[in-house]
């Protein structure tokens, strides 16, 4: 069965490796895959998901998925693109368009027979709750959402993503690109977490030997490589023949034009030299030889319309009679799919070069990989000095034929001895310290720390800074360089008024009154910015070069993207009754993507699943509890009539009419609305913490989730007391007639309240219930959008209608 389903994807039958794979981890096992560049990782990593995804019927024959979700997580955009895209066509052409869907956004979660394969990236945020059924993305993105701290998501909504990773498959490709006392880290220290409650996969061509060994027994993963005769039986290895030497002057034109034949790929370090040596070729290019230059500083759509060409010319399917030299970057080091016949680079650490080397007679026959020193050997950034120094020492002068096996050695000779060091003197525990500070907040710099240090800004090249529009529905594009970049430009009364940084005006109110800009005169200026626009006599745009600076360019209009409106929120009103009941119906709509989740902590916690059902019922039934007070409904009611005057309210209300776009002036008018989800986890504790089914763990994981299903960092309770019906609904929401809830008596309760019943990240006895607490408060989150959506959405059609009849 699984045979057929990789078949029908990929064209081929699966390799025996492959079918090794799919078998451990449809038994649960995680797994240390080793393979080579261009032997067909991504499709054993992703083939056996899709095989358990569109084959599973709950209760049907026994069988059961052994992941709710994929997140497929690359350390580059441009890969996570890449991948996204082939998957997505392989998908479609093998169960056909109708059953693939490449938006995780407003989902339909009753459809069962779709899957849903997305892309979330900086660049493309079409998922950015971690909705889909495969998930390409970022290790930025994913370890993010991990941390409660996701880039893409407002710091209320911290808490929503960490909780799909929870009964998911979590694929970690390109491992040894990890930066190893930050990204690398923090990846090793969320498997450990998250090993009794997710499956993993961690892919590599060049993780050495003893670095391999190390982490596989450091986190219990199952090690699967090929052996020389697998290996070589496959098409790619048993056709190719590629050689490596090492030259000691620098990449030029004229040696990339020497050697030149139909297809050559020169790779630089920097963007910089990049740039300057795709100008070189231009201009000394022969006839009918075609340059092409790709690398991080494009803009979106002119980035996708140069790798749309890069994958035309340098493919699979590329006309053999095509001349062309593509001149690149790191972009294209892992994952993309593309063959030269001779491949230029600057010298690097050896596992990036055989990373670049997997683009060199990638599809059989003949290769030349050529190694240049560096224009300033001392200079080696943005790599480590010791490794390029180790990987001259070991690289030949001479033209060397080379097979996986002698790059595992050179792998070995350079990476061996500093991977295993790491690994050997790695403590989890310590790491676990400033995750957790992470985690409750107590780490404003854990992008920086903890992932990586995107000590980047945003540049927009104009004349008129004053000029650029900064609406809810228009937005500029701007490019992101690192800031170090910037203060090379900045030369005293040289740039006086040719680069300005961008200012938020101030608002006593939440109105948006617009950006300013200010003039910037020194480095303390750029330490302080977030987005700059810069004159075109100091910086250059063009569509084949990208972004230069330090070069006076031409004048380009600022280019504009339609924005969805900011965060702009409308409801109609619902009786609390009504809310709760389509919330439960939502619930119930969800639920089947999380049933690995679910069992995972039925087992690990020693608990019965249909137990941490009915508590989650009862969690998205009342989670908005705290608006059963007088508070609440006092201010609901006073709106309520200025919105609908001759309408009565006659039970108390989840949600009011309300309108962004005409009521933001008059909501100012009424008393302030009163927090309300600290309130109600407050109201329903007695209620959680007498169920003798659930231990203390599992009760304080529920309270911290309604305590913070609006905000991941909610902790105060106000004093508060309850409508007279409060008690009546929540038993007839739940059929539970002896459910009281609760009012605090003092201030020194609702004090007490977060000091010892909510969920604490740093606290070694909760560190058991924390991913439970990420698993409740993203079904409650999901169920209360999926419901509140529904809602607006028939809200919507009747004024259209009306509009209609008008």
């Amino acid at each position: 069965m699984f045979n057929e389903t990789f078949q029908r994807l990929t064209g081929f039958p699966p390799y025996p490796y492959q079918l090794k794979v799919a078998e451990t981890l449809l038994s649960g096992q995680s797994t240390l895959l080793v393979a080579p560049t261009g032997s067909g990782k991504t499709w054993a990593a992703v083939a056996p998901y899709i095989h358990t995804k569109l084959n599973h019927t709950s209760g049907e024959n026994g069988q059961v998925p052994f992941a709710d979700r994929l997140v497929y997580a690359l350390p580059l955009r441009a890969l996570a693109s890449s991948l996204h895209g082939d998957v997505v066509d392989a998908a479609k052409r093998a169960f056909g368009d109708d059953r693939v869907i490449v938006s995780g956004k407003d989902r339909d979660y009753r459809r069962q027979d779709i899957i849903h394969i997305t892309l979330q990236t900086g660049e493309c945020q079409d998922d950015t709750l971690f909705e889909g059924d495969i998930i390409f993305t970022t290790i930025d993105q994913l370890l993010s959402s991990y941390l409660n701290v996701p880039l893409s998501l407002p710091r209320k909504l911290s808490n929503i993503n960490a909780g799909s990773l929870i009964g998911a498959y979590i694929v970690l490709d390109e491992f040894h690109l990890l930066e190893e006392k930050k990204s690398l880290s923090t990846s090793i220290e969320m498997i450990d977490r998250l090993r009794d409650y997710s499956t993993f996969m961690v892919m590599t061509a060049t993780l050495s030997n003893p670095g391999c060994d190390r982490l596989s027994s450091l986190l219990g993963l199952k090690r699967i490589e090929l052996c020389d005769k697998e290996r070589l039986a496959l098409p790619a290895e048993s056709k190719r023949h590629r050689a490596w030497q090492f030259i000691s002057s620098s990449l030029d034109a004229s040696a990339i034009l020497s050697t030149h034949k139909r297809r050559t790929i020169a790779l630089c370090n920097t963007v910089g030299r990049a740039q300057e040596l795709y100008r070189n070729l231009r201009e000394s290019c022969p006839q009918g030889t075609s340059v092409l230059l790709l690398h991080s500083r494009f803009y979106p759509e002119d980035r996708a319309r140069i790798e749309a060409e890069v994958v035309e010319k340098f493919g699979k399917h590329a006309h053999a009679n095509d001349s062309i030299i593509l001149v690149t970057t790191q972009v294209i080091e892992a994952g993309m799919d593309i063959s030269c016949e001779v491949l230029h680079t600057e010298i690097a650490p050896v596992n990036s070069i055989i990373q670049r080397a997997g683009r060199c007679a990638r599809y059989g026959g003949q290769g030349l990989v050529s190694v240049y020193e560096l224009p300033e050997p001392d200079k080696t950034a943005p790599y480590d000095r010791k490794l390029v120094d180790k990987t001259r020492d070991v690289l030949s002068k001479e033209c060397t034929l080379t097979d996986f096996a002698l790059e595992r050695r050179l792998i070995d000779a350079v990476h061996g001895e500093p991977e295993a060091h790491f690994l050997d003197s790695f403590s989890i525990y310590a790491h676990r310290e400033e995750v957790a500070k992470a985690m409750a907040g107590d780490n404003p710099g854990a992008i920086s720390s903890l992932i990586r240090d995107i000590d980047n800004l945003q540049i927009i090249v104009t004349d008129k800074p004053g000029q650029i529009e900064f609406t809810p529905r228009k937005w500029p594009v701007s490019l992101s360089v690192p800031r170090s970049s910037l203060f090379k430009l900045v030369k005293d009364e040289l740039t006086d008024g040719l680069i300005w940084s961008a200012e938020v005006k101030d608002s006593e109110s939440n109105i948006w009154m617009g950006m300013g800009w200010r003039d910037v005169k020194n480095h303390a200026d750029i330490l302080g910015a977030w987005l700059v626009a810069v004159h075109p006599d100091i910086a250059e745009y063009s569509t084949d070069t990208g972004l230069t600076l330090g070069v006076c360019g031409a004048i380009s209009e600022v280019r504009y993207i339609d924005r969805p409106p900011l965060p702009l929120y409308s409801y109609r009103a619902e009786t609390f009754t009504e809310h709760a009941k389509k919330s439960l119906s939502a619930f119930e709509a969800i639920l089947y993507l999380y049933e690995c989740g679910l069992r995972k902590f039925a087992f690990t916690l020693n608990v019965n699943a249909a137990d941490l059902i009915s508590i989650l019922n009862a969690l998205v039934a009342l989670h908005d509890a705290g608006k059963l007070t007088e508070g609440w409904q006092s201010f609901a009611s006073s709106w309520q009539k200025i919105k609908k005057p001759h309408q009565a309210v006659l039970e108390p209300l989840a949600h009011t009419d309300y309108d962004p776009l005409q009521d933001a002036e008059a909501i100012r008018k009424v008393p302030p609305r009163p927090p309300h989800a600290a309130e109600g986890a407050f109201s329903l504790g007695d209620f959680l913490f007498s169920d003798l089914r659930l231990k203390d763990g599992i009760a304080v994981a529920a309270i911290t989730a309604i305590a913070r299903h609006h905000s991941g960092r909610t902790s105060t309770v106000r004093e508060f007391k309850l409508v007279k019906e409060a008690n009546q609904i929540a038993a007839g929401l739940l059929k539970h007639e002896a459910i009281k809830l609760r009012m605090p008596a003092n201030t020194l309760e609702c004090e007490q309240f977060s000091r010892y019943l909510l969920i604490d990240p740093q606290l070694h006895e909760h560190e058991p219930f924390l991913p439970l607490y990420w698993f409740f408060v993203r079904l409650i989150r999901l169920s209360d959008q999926t419901a509140t959506k529904e809602v607006n959405k028939l809200a919507s059609l009747y004024t259209e209608r009306d509009r209609n009849v008008c």
